[in-house]
């Protein structure tokens, strides 16, 4: 565990150094907060599997957002290899059909709002929102 922890560590530093040298931007704390809260998210993950417990829908879309790195949940709930079907059927009684329509249009909008936001509306590095971008294209393109 502490080979695993240095490894995240030196990486994130080294990024981090990466940034400040070519951009002259201090992203360290971000960083951390980005590693803290994802940390946060599998932990909640790991608690509900061994606790066997189903989530209400939107506290596993909450969470599920940062554990998947939210564009791999838009691919994840398109391809159906997700819980949030089930997690959404449990939760109001709807049918495994209407549940993924709904999530379908969760991902339509979401989909909408990040082509609306767009690069320019970002506070991030324009780079890292175009990484961002082509991931989720990506990953949508590799489950159809």
């Amino acid at each position: 565990m502490k080979l695993c922890f240095l490894a995240l560590y030196n990486s994130v530093n080294e990024m981090a150094y990466d940034i400040l040298k070519e951009q002259g931007e201090v992203i360290l704390p971000y960083l951390t907060m980005a590693w803290a809260d994802l940390s946060k998210a599998f932990l909640q993950d790991a608690n509900w599997c061994y606790n066997k417990k189903t989530p209400k829908f939107e506290e596993y879309l909450e969470n599920a957002w940062m554990s998947l790195s939210g564009p791999f949940l838009l691919a994840e709930i398109e391809r159906g290899d997700t819980s949030g079907v089930l997690c959404g059927m449990r939760e109001t009684g709807m049918s495994e059909e209407s549940a993924r329509k709904h999530i379908s249009n969760l991902i339509d909008e979401a989909w909408k709002k990040m082509n609306k936001d767009g690069i320019e509306g970002s506070p991030l590095d324009k780079v890292l929102v175009e990484i961002a971008f082509n991931l989720a294209h990506q990953a949508r393109c590799h489950y159809q």
